[in-house]
């Protein structure tokens, strides 16, 4: 298995021929990772287009050797929202920028017919039930105690209680 590093991931950059959709439902992709934020780029037409950022990769299910990995993401319309929503706190800090959560996901995507003008549509099943998480608290509960050290939870216990005298 080889990783290719690409600029941004999208159906598009990991090769995947949505058209196949416009016959039957065809399973097209799986793509995975943490969001922690928003990108916004000038479309095509001029208009906004949102993606997510942070650490992803995608499989093209036709071609499972390869593996994609980039730090921007750029699902399908209604998918992609859907991260958005969950990454957008709708804060903002003391200097005014927004304040995002970190998201980890991971998706199998389709193509399937529908009568819209491409002939088919996207939809997306999730592998993994889509959390908030806290890297570095995640790493630290895979970290070996310190020797001499008591074990977290003691020292959390012993915390409160002097907070309380």
């Amino acid at each position: 298995m080889s990783i290719n590093i690409v600029s941004k991931l999208s159906l598009k950059t990991i090769d995947c021929d949505n058209t196949r959709g416009k016959k039957e439902r065809v399973h097209l992709a799986r793509i995975f990772g943490i969001a922690s934020g928003i990108k916004v780029a000038k479309g095509q037409n001029g208009e906004p287009v949102y993606g997510v950022t942070g650490d992803f990769r995608g499989i093209n299910i036709e071609k499972p050797g390869d593996t994609f990995q980039s730090g921007i993401l750029y699902l399908p319309g209604g998918i992609n929202e859907m991260l958005l929503a969950a990454v957008d706190t709708g804060e903002v800090d003391a200097k005014d920028k927004p304040v995002y959560r970190e998201v980890q996901f991971a998706f199998d995507i389709f193509a399937k017919p529908s009568s819209s003008p491409a002939g088919y549509q996207f939809e997306a099943t999730p592998v993994i039930d889509a959390k908030e998480t806290d890297v570095m608290a995640e790493l630290s509960s895979k970290l070996p105690p310190l020797p001499g050290v008591e074990a977290a939870p003691a020292i959390e216990a012993e915390t409160k209680t002097k907070a309380k005298k």
